[in-house]
């Protein structure tokens, strides 16, 4: 018994199930991208093997944080966040065994007070005389895999045994339903019965007389009447002007309860739910005539709420535990002797990842051919600093506009050379010509083949069927798209969105919509106009200045070689854009405040600054491990230097940023990555002198962190977009994710390194190499905990942003998946100094290399090898290219080569500097 105990507890049983746990969840992506998510649901996520190996995991888990009395005061931040898991599994389990979730048609002017399960159930009915029995049981079956249901049901002294035979799946779903088979058996003999069930629809009960009994059976999905009603007022779809695509959509509805006496409106759209009586409504999808509504329904307060607490728990315990000193993170930072170069070198390795981040844009596009009628640099200049009001109601300059329009349609700061200005004016001015240019940017291979371009770029007019009266070609795949739920959406659907918005956008813009110039006065929603949009209540004499000017602008902008025509028109309106709206016109030096923020590009400029000084440094201190003697230390007072005024030039843009918006730099998902990136830096500097490994860690967060801005930024909000998007969660998911595989990456980077060091160990350096290996091997120790602790924090937020989006925090999504693998993974990376023949220097470092491989795959491989809610990228599978077999072979030369050395080491007699140093932390205590 003790035995069995101790293995139930032991960290080998735990090592084991982690790994089994993620291969198997990863292995169930690739069959869902196969077969279908309701296969990977019965072969994997729902089996009853995966359910105990969650169960297992939950025991060993508490056993070990009472073995290793981690509830005790000194460690209670770690007790916080392993029994936060605890309660997280808990939470899904109330979730998947109790709660229930489904949907909710409404038609325009009628009520609704039920709602259909997500989920299929076999029910059942048995009755004999005035005695009468029911049941139901949830079932999923899938093509290729026996079905399996029994049950036996007892009425009126018999035993009654109903077991399903076959499934025949329908290969028309939408029109043919599926047929099960069943035989019932009793003492009055046995009999079949087929059950027809069509998909998302409640089943039809087949009845069958046995005996004297009636038998009813059904399969479908399942009817709940709620004790309220919904009554749909409108339905309501935001379209994009001169457009079919909606670009958001709503339900105004009427909650009616007899029993509260409750009789109030609600408006439901994307991120705006109802939450009533503990079910929560979401805006989901619509009928095609657009005169019904199709509600997402979620019961699970309680599931959430446990949920939701062990989410809370997990980020306090980890964050804290970052500072508790008897921590795993605390005692390897005491144990680490960062006199040395061993040090410096885990600083510039960081650095070095950064780099590589950074250094990885996007490929230009080949340069394509401009129309010869464009606005002149010198005319675009001119026209930067006057105003217009965004769709957001923002007044800006229309620099940043124009900068915006070229970033969110061409995925570049610049088209063939011209400023965002040029392009923007030339759209506006000569719509005709630059309706042929290439500029909309399309990266998904399918979407590419619809509309019948080569390249990733098309032009306008490549959207529309020459033949057919310029038919509109993605209109009908847009409908498509908009009206499935977007947790069902598949990665060409979501491109399709995109590349609509894109296109509606320019449409936007050769209509001269964007080009909102004009207030008026006393409009009661401050609204600016476009040169010929209808304005309401516009006097004579404005409606003449109106006109006129845009007239004189058209002229203005053929005549090329003077630049006094446009900068006269342009000082004109500035000027009636105060008079008219004095109140909201921002002042002048704030104006060219903004101008000069846009044309510096702060942030970019120092992520580069933060990431290069690793590269150099990296080279250096390399040889500085091989060759001792080597003076370094101006170059490291230099690099210190050079972030130092890295980090001001950063204060400024935040002061910059502060000023022109006229509040603190941290009030959305842009600029709270801009501010962590700063007193990530800050805290570098701070402590620089007591460990420059603080300052490292501090560049390759902050650098980052501004890298994914800048990427955020690339793609502005200019326009309505997808409203799932449209969420604060969403931008903090995204930046600290991300942030974790920075972290990770180091870690990467410092388990080669440290391989490296390991080949290129001999007699006469061995002392140096094994010191500066240990300590490079705790470093990166540290480097994985931060990731690993990011990484949690960054799944559950997105778990947080799809339940206030969609109502789900968890679906087995791919991407949410390999999250989960590559969490496990890591795991199983930093409890291996638990598990004996798995500890050692040599053992963590290859471990820290291969895992950064579910990186690899979480980051990429999901968008161009499975189908799901988070895949983005090309729409078909990409054939792995050569360069990859070629890295995993001089990989493997690599880690044979280090393996040998290792070998070597292993048996030489010494102290290993490992145990000599945690004990001196531990004594410390």
């Amino acid at each position: 018994m003790k035995r069995s105990l101790r293995f139930l507890f032991s960290p080998v049983l735990m090592g084991f199930l982690i790994l089994f746990m993620a291969v198997s969840a990863g292995m169930a992506t690739f069959i869902e991208s196969k077969y279908g998510s309701p296969t990977a649901r019965v072969a994997v996520y729902d089996a009853w093997w995966f359910k105990l190996v969650i169960l297992l995991l939950i025991v060993n888990l508490t056993g070990n944080m009472f073995i290793r009395k981690v509830y005790k005061k000194k460690k209670l931040t770690i007790f916080l966040f392993h029994i936060a898991f605890i309660f997280i599994v808990l939470g899904a389990a109330v979730t998947r065994y109790i709660s229930y979730e489904g949907t909710m048609h409404i038609r325009e002017g009628e009520d609704s007070s039920v709602l259909l399960t997500s989920g299929t159930w076999i029910t059942g009915t048995l009755e004999k005389g005035n005695e009468k029995v029911s049941f139901q049981k949830r079932a999923l079956f899938v093509r290729g895999k026996e079905p399996r249901f029994k049950k036996k049901v007892r009425l009126g002294g018999e035993v009654y045994s109903i077991r399903l035979l076959s499934y025949m799946p329908s290969a028309r779903p939408a029109t043919v339903p599926d047929i099960l088979q069943f035989r019932i058996s009793g003492k009055e003999g046995a009999k079949k019965v087929y059950v027809k069930a069509y998909h998302g629809q409640a089943g039809a009960p087949a009845a069958v007389m046995l005996g004297d009994t009636r038998v009813r059976l059904a399969f479908g999905v399942k009817e709940i009447r709620l004790p309220f009603s919904l009554h749909l007022n409108d339905f309501q779809i935001e379209r994009y002007p001169g457009s079919n695509s909606p670009s958001s959509y709503a339900s105004e509805v009427v909650l009616t309860d007899p029993e509260k006496g409750v009789k109030r409106p609600f408006r439901i759209y994307m991120n705006h739910v109802l939450n009533y009586r503990g079910y929560r409504f979401f805006q989901s999808s619509y009928d095609p005539d657009e005169k019904g509504t199709i509600l997402s329904v979620n019961h699970d307060a309680l599931g959430t709420t446990l949920t939701y607490i062990g989410y809370f728990l997990m980020t306090l315990g980890m964050l804290l535990s970052i500072f508790n000193r008897n921590s795993r993170f605390m005692q390897l930072g005491r144990s680490i002797d960062l006199s040395g170069a061993p040090q410096k070198i885990a600083s510039i390795i960081g650095f070095a990842l950064v780099i590589g981040g950074l250094s990885s844009q996007p490929v230009s596009a080949k340069e394509i051919s401009l129309p010869a009628k464009m606005v002149t640099r010198a005319q675009a200049e001119a026209f930067s600093d006057v105003l217009v009001q965004d769709q957001g109601g923002r007044i800006k300059p229309f620099q940043t506009l124009a900068s915006e329009i070229v970033r969110k349609v061409a995925y570049k700061s610049t088209i063939g050379g011209l400023t965002p200005e040029q392009v923007v004016l030339s759209m506006v001015f000569y719509p005709k010509e630059w309706q042929q240019v290439p500029m909309i940017r399309v990266s998904n291979k399918q979407v590419r083949k619809m509309v019948g371009i080569q390249g990733s770029f098309a032009a306008f007019t490549d959207f529309f069927d020459q033949g057919h009266n310029h038919t509109y070609i993605l209109s009908m795949a847009v409908q498509r798209a908009y009206r499935k739920d977007p947790a069902t959406r598949s990665k060409v659907d979501q491109d399709i969105l995109k590349t609509d918005e894109r296109l509606n956008i320019c449409y936007l813009v050769y209509t001269g919509r964007m080009l909102r110039l004009f207030p008026v006065a006393g409009d009661p929603d401050n609204r600016w106009y476009a040169p010929g949009e209808h304005i309401p209540q516009l006097s004579a004499k404005d409606s003449v200045f109106i006109n006129k000017t845009i007239q004189r602008l058209f002229i203005s902008l053929r005549e090329k070689k003077s630049i006094s025509g446009i900068d006269s028109l342009a000082q004109s309106i500035k000027r009636y854009q105060r008079q008219t709206a004095a109140g909201l016109v921002p002042p002048e030096r704030k104006v060219r405040a903004e101008i000069f923020y846009n044309k510096a590009g702060i942030f970019g400029k120092v992520s580069i600054v933060y990431g290069l000084m690793g590269f150099v440094l990296l080279v250096l201190l390399f040889f500085s491990i091989l060759i001792p003697g080597l003076k370094i230390r101006l170059v490291i007072k230099v690099s210190v230097i050079l972030i130092a005024t890295g980090f001001a030039f950063h204060t400024l843009g935040l002061a910059l940023r502060w000023y022109i918006s006229g509040h603190a730099p941290w009030s959305n998902g842009y600029e709270s990555m801009i501010y962590i990136a700063w007193a990530t830096v800050l805290a570098g500097v701070v402590f620089t002198r007591k460990s420059p490994f603080a300052l490292a860690a501090g560049g390759i967060l902050a650098s980052l962190t501004l890298f994914v801005a800048h990427l955020s930024w690339m793609s502005p909000e200019i326009t309505p977009l997808v409203p799932v998007l449209k969420s604060y969660w969403l931008s903090i998911h995204v930046s600290v994710i991300t942030a974790s595989y920075g972290f990770l990456g180091m870690g990467m980077v410092l388990g080669l390194f440290n391989l490296f060091l390991l080949i290129f160990r001999t007699e006469k350096n061995k002392d140096h190499i094994d010191q500066t290996l240990t300590t490079l091997t705790r470093i990166n120790e540290m480097t994985l905990i931060l990731g690993i602790y990011f990484l949690w924090i960054g799944t559950f937020l997105g778990g947080v942003w799809a339940n206030e989006s969609w109502g789900r925090y968890w679906g087995w999504d791919p991407k949410e998946t390999w999250a989960l693998v590559t969490g496990l993974v890591y795991v199983f990376v930093v409890h291996m100094r638990l598990i004996p023949g798995l500890r050692g220097e040599f053992a963590f470092n290859l471990a820290a290399v291969l895992a950064f491989f579910s990186v690899i795959m979480t980051y990429y491989g999901v968008n161009y090898y499975l189908t799901g809610l988070h895949s983005y990228a090309s729409g078909e599978a990409m054939p792995i290219p050569m360069a990859v077999y070629v890295i995993l072979a001089v990989l493997a030369v690599i880690v044979l080569a280090a393996w040998q050395k290792e070998r070597v080491r292993r048996n030489e007699p010494r102290l290993r500097p490992d145990e000599s140093g945690l004990r001196r932390a531990k004594n410390e205590r």
